[in-house]
């Protein structure tokens, strides 16, 4: 329900200003540890990379790509580590 003094779209219109801070904060703090990594001698494959988001809120929220050297890495649904899915 909407309130009559805009409160409730107030929120909605924050929450993808929000989502996109966040996936702004997400590629720096990747770019920064890529950069570590390749100085020290290791290497990231760009195109075997992925990650997977889990967010336990209600909503869905549609959010902005995730980049690595100004590559785009792949989002992926379920995860495999030592033969486990989650």
């Amino acid at each position: 329900m909407a309130r009559s003094n805009g409160q409730h779209k107030t929120r909605i219109k924050t929450k993808p200003r929000v989502m996109a801070l966040i996936y702004i904060l997400i590629n720096r703090k990747l770019e920064l540890r890529r950069r570590t990594l390749e100085s020290k001698e290791f290497r990231l494959s760009r195109t075997k990379t992925e990650y997977m988001m889990c967010d336990f809120s209600s909503t869905r929220h549609e959010g902005g790509d995730v980049s690595l050297d100004g590559q785009v890495v792949a989002q992926m649904d379920t995860f495999r580590y030592l033969g486990s899915v989650l």
